[in-house]
């Protein structure tokens, strides 16, 4: 028994047949107990059932296809991509929010330098090194980017 399982593909084949093997039995006894409910029918019952359950599900699954072709059928138009304003930057907007970067990455320098000259500065460094791992890299990274 233990050569069948030394390669993956074994163990994947005995895994499957037994996930197989418990969802035929499962299936096996709610078919029986579906049996027992519906002996008391008669061929009638049994036929107008089928018939409703035949509407009910088919006309669900034909309002779902009519909907998503009709999805298709809204779009047939070609419509153009629109692009949004806020996207849309100017190059005085872009040396606004450079220089605002740079004002931000000055400030967390500074912030980091006081930090690191008090005496509590270096458990808070390793308490923010614990909690939030990346972070003081991002900030270093930061630093750097000029």
């Amino acid at each position: 028994m233990k050569g069948f399982f030394r390669s993956k593909r074994g163990l994947i084949v005995a895994a499957y047949d037994r996930l197989m093997m418990v969802v035929e039995t499962t299936l096996r006894r709610w078919a029986a107990v579906l049996n027992k409910k519906s002996a008391g029918f008669s061929a009638r019952q049994l036929t107008v059932g089928l018939v409703v359950f035949c509407i009910v599900f088919g006309s669900a699954v034909a309002f779902t296809i009519w909907q998503s072709l009709n999805v298709f059928a809204d779009h047939r138009g070609g419509s153009s991509v629109s692009v949004p304003k806020h996207l849309i930057l100017k190059d005085s907007m872009v040396m606004e929010h450079r220089r605002t970067a740079s004002i931000s990455r000055a400030r967390i320098k500074v912030w980091l330098d006081s930090v690191k000259k008090k005496d509590d500065g270096h458990k808070l460094l390793k308490k923010m090194q614990s909690l939030r791992p990346g972070l003081l890299d991002s900030l270093k990274m930061l630093e750097n980017i000029k």
